[in-house]
């Protein structure tokens, strides 16, 4: 679990755009509602960070086909990063843009 501060248009858009998840533990009452961030509003402030942790966990992502990579073109060109953040990711990892 990761809490993430609302610091600009992208995380304020990926708050908008998560995923709500019902959560009901054993004997539990209630029912728990969480959000998760699709893949692509994970990768996208991961790109702009880019630790070492963070290019990881991209390559993970996308080894496992888990990111949409016409939404994440969407979501990067929407936000004017597509060429500053995954341009130098793919230049950077040595990979073939999508």
């Amino acid at each position: 679990m990761q809490f993430l501060p609302v610091a600009n248009d992208l995380d304020a858009e990926a708050l908008e755009m998560a995923l709500e998840i019902p959560l009901q533990f054993q004997n539990a009452p209630e029912v728990i509602k969480i959000s998760l961030l699709t893949p692509e509003h994970v990768v996208a402030p991961a790109l702009k960070v880019g630790r070492p942790k963070d290019r990881d966990r991209i390559i993970h992502f996308l080894s496992e086909n888990a990111v949409n990579r016409e939404a994440l073109r969407e979501v990067l060109t929407r936000h004017n990063r597509l060429e500053k953040w995954w341009s130098a990711f793919l230049r950077e990892v040595g990979l073939s843009d999508f």
